[in-house]
């Protein structure tokens, strides 16, 4: 699995917590692409301070 964030102390903090069983890269465009690339799957969250969060269901016919 691939972490990536902008921010190396969250970066930092996850290598902390899972060791070898995650690999983790500060985010830009090449390595975001270079990700997406390779997975099998991504998942993509962005946190809004004070936000709601939006919710999908794959019964659904669009997210949010």
């Amino acid at each position: 699995m691939t972490l990536l964030d902008k921010d190396v102390n969250k970066l930092r903090e996850a290598d902390k917590i899972f060791g070898t069983k995650i690999q983790t890269v500060v985010s830009n465009a090449l390595e975001l692409e270079k990700a997406c690339l390779e997975a099998d799957l991504v998942v993509g969250a962005v946190l809004v301070p004070g936000a709601k969060a939006r919710s999908w269901s794959p019964t659904s016919s669009s997210p949010g």
